[in-house]
């Protein structure tokens, strides 16, 4: 035991390690020189401490079966506590790291804010040049750019602009957002979505569902 006081003596101790859940050891708490008095420490001591020695004379005391049960059921609590501690600040830390990586993706998932404002000034032809209308229509016929425009036009003729007051820059840079998005895999794509979305449209528009 490391004392400041030169004159220190050792006269019984009880240690017991500090364990983490998996076994690990953490630390060591300890017991030194138990008294024998049953009343508590005097509060007087010396100039800048809280509390003074006992006396030497009541050092005489050993630490029981009885002790050493209790004092390793409180070890047991402390390593229990330290372990909750790291395990907090390791999911403090993971949610740190978490957020970085989420706002990360959504910086890189979003479509520029120039994209959308060169497309929001670009013309958007009817639906009638894109037969969206037809049920045999195919996209084969149009490149990427035009299926971004052709969504916008399906947004316009089902009067969702103007119904939901949708600002035309945000649906534009949404749109291209979520084109961004979609991976270049075989079947569930882009350009998949937008056939499912003109198949809807033509719905509403020719099947008349927009009336029921």
């Amino acid at each position: 035991m490391d004392c400041k006081d030169p004159e220190w003596q050792t006269r019984s101790i009880l240690c017991m390690p500090i364990r983490h859940t998996d076994g690990r050891v953490l630390g060591v708490c300890q017991l030194v020189n138990k008294s024998s008095l049953l009343s508590p420490p005097s509060s007087k001591g010396q100039e800048g401490t809280e509390a003074a020695w006992q006396p030497e004379e009541t050092w005489s005391g050993t630490f029981s079966r009885n002790e050493e049960a209790l004092f390793e059921a409180f070890a047991l609590f402390a390593g229990l506590g330290i372990a909750n501690t790291q395990m907090y600040e390791q999911i403090r830390r993971a949610e740190a790291k978490q957020r970085i990586a989420f706002d990360v993706l959504s910086y890189h998932a979003t479509a520029a804010p120039n994209e959308a404002a060169a497309l929001a000034k670009e013309l958007v032809p009817s639906s009638k040049y894109y037969k969206l209308t037809k049920f045999y229509f195919t996209d084969l016929n149009l490149s990427t750019e035009e299926t971004v425009k052709a969504v916008l036009r399906m947004f316009s003729d089902l009067g969702l602009i103007c119904r939901f007051r949708i600002d035309y820059t945000s649906l534009c840079r949404w749109v291209l957002s979520v084109k961004k998005n979609y991976r270049a895999v075989t079947y569930h794509n882009w350009r998949h979505a937008f056939n499912v979305a003109q198949t809807m449209f033509a719905m509403f528009k020719v099947g008349l569902l927009s009336m029921t």
